[in-house]
This record gives C-alpha cells, structure tokens and sequence, in this order.
C-alpha cells in the first residue's frame, strides 16, 4: 500500500540539446506512467546545489565531456550539502563512448550521502563532430533521420525510476534498493591518454574560437554561455579563457557566425534531437 508521493527531481546541464531532450523525455514519460510521482524539471544554470534538498529523489543528467563530466557539473556538484536518505539516479548522453564518467559523478553524491538507484548512458548525436560536417553528410543525415520520440532505453530506464520510487513510497529503506555504481575496467587503461589527447586538442581549439563578419551582435552568445565566457569589447565578439567546450555558441549562433578556425565555416548546426532546443528556457 503506497503510503505518500515521491517528489522526484531530473536535475541536468545541456550544453548543445542532446541532454536536454533526455531530460524532457523522462518527464513526459514519467508523468503519463506513475501518478505517484510529483517531478519538477531544472537545469544546473538554474538551480542551487540547496534546492535539490527538498526532493525525494534526484535524477541528474549530464553530457560526457573527456570521459568524464563538464567542468560547471563538477563545480555544481563540489557545493552539494551532506544528507541522509536521499537516492540518485544518474544518467549521461555521449557520442561515442562514457567510460567511468558515471562512476565519477557518483563521487560527489555518494561523499555527501546520497545512495544510488539506477543509471544509464545513452549514445546521441557528437555534437562536437557535427560542427565540423557538411550540412549533406552521411552521419548529419542519420542524425537528423533516428526516431527521437521512441527511446527503449530510456523507456526501461523510466521504468526503473518508477519501480524504485514505488519501493520508497511503500517504506523500503534505500539501503536495501540502491546499486553500485558501474565499472569498466578498459577505461582505466585507455582513460588516461584519451585525456591527454584531449586536453592538447582542447587547448588548441579554445585558441581558434571567434565571430565572423556575419556576426549581428545579437548577443544570444554572451546570454547563452553557462560560464560567462563571452563578451562585447568595441563592438567584438571576445572569448575568454572560461571556455568548457560546450560548444553552445557554435550550434545556437542565428547567424552561424561563431567558428572555430575555418573548420566550422558552413558547417553543420545541431539545434537538439528536434531542432527545439532554447538555453537559458527552463521549467518547474
């Protein structure tokens, strides 16, 4: 016999849309499946670390930068309060492959208390590699092609949330439902130089990042930047040294006008898995 709703809250940071869409998902599926759960939707950009503490339950999304988390996710999750009896689901998009990122961002939660329900790592358009394809290419077609709107995965994983969440409401203890995080040996091995790789083409891009001449000064960058980044000096766009490679500003930029180097120039631009998505635009 269910004995009170569970107040679920799917906290998460998009930078391109991928997990944005993601997130929206879980609630409209939530939603229309369990009439015991109470679910709020936020994005990092939005939120303080202290307003999660009134939630029975966290869903939190992230983006899989490195083989690992973005750096404002880090910081986010760096200002969490310590708590008891409070459960976590975690889930990642990615283009290629998550290696221990959820292991990692287990770090936080399970170092202030929180006790892991689930997770899931779902493969989505790299919306790195998008920036730099023709508009008629292969892969940009296949993107633009998959069905978005019958997701398995994360259908199974919805349905899991709301297993536990039923569990909780009936007075299981969290202790006696939570899991350990998952594990993969390969990233250990192949984890460390894929970083180095990383870091060097990081370093090198970050460099090249600029407004072209068809740049309107409409300022959709400067207010869509999660880290403040960007600026207007003298009527120029400026980029700072912030950067986390979201890559937001290319794929939002109206005009198309932010690039990197020539590399982007007539490229691709991803505006999430239905072409919907708008930072900065989030619900309760």
């Amino acid at each position: 016999m269910m004995n009170k709703d569970m107040r679920l809250l799917i906290l998460y940071f998009s930078g391109t849309g991928n997990t944005d869409y993601i997130a929206r998902y879980l609630k409209k599926k939530l939603k229309f499946n369990s009439p015991i759960i109470d679910i709020s939707l936020l994005s990092i950009e939005n939120c303080s670390p202290d307003e999660i503490m009134e939630y029975d339950i966290i869903c939190f999304g992230f983006p899989v930068f490195e083989l690992n988390s973005p750096v404002i996710v880090r910081n986010f999750l760096a200002k969490l309060s310590p708590i008891q009896n409070k459960g976590v689901f975690i889930f990642c998009t990615m283009g290629l492959w998550e290696g221990n990122a959820i292991r990692k961002i287990y770090k936080p939660f399970k170092k202030n208390g929180y006790k892991l329900l689930g997770s899931m790592s779902i493969i989505m358009p790299g919306t790195d590699g998008l920036a730099m394809l023709n508009k008629n290419s292969k892969y940009v077609k296949k993107a633009l092609e998959k069905d978005y709107k019958n997701l398995l995965k994360v259908d199974k994983f919805t349905s899991r949330i709301i297993e536990i969440a039923e569990k909780l409401s009936s007075g299981e203890k969290l202790e006696e439902i939570s899991i350990k995080p998952p594990f993969k040996i390969a990233s250990t091995i192949i984890g460390p130089p894929f970083h180095l790789i990383y870091l060097i083409m990081v370093k090198f891009m970050k460099k090249k990042f600029k407004a072209s001449e068809d740049c309107t000064l409409c300022e959709l960058c400067v207010k869509n930047c999660p880290v403040q980044n960007i600026s207007i000096i003298d009527r120029k766009i400026v980029f700072g040294d912030q950067c986390i490679m979201c890559l937001r500003c290319i794929h939002q930029c109206p005009a198309e006008a932010v690039q990197i180097g020539k590399k982007t120039i007539g490229k691709f631009r991803w505006h999430g898995p239905l072409g919907d998505f708008r930072p900065k635009k989030y619900e309760k």
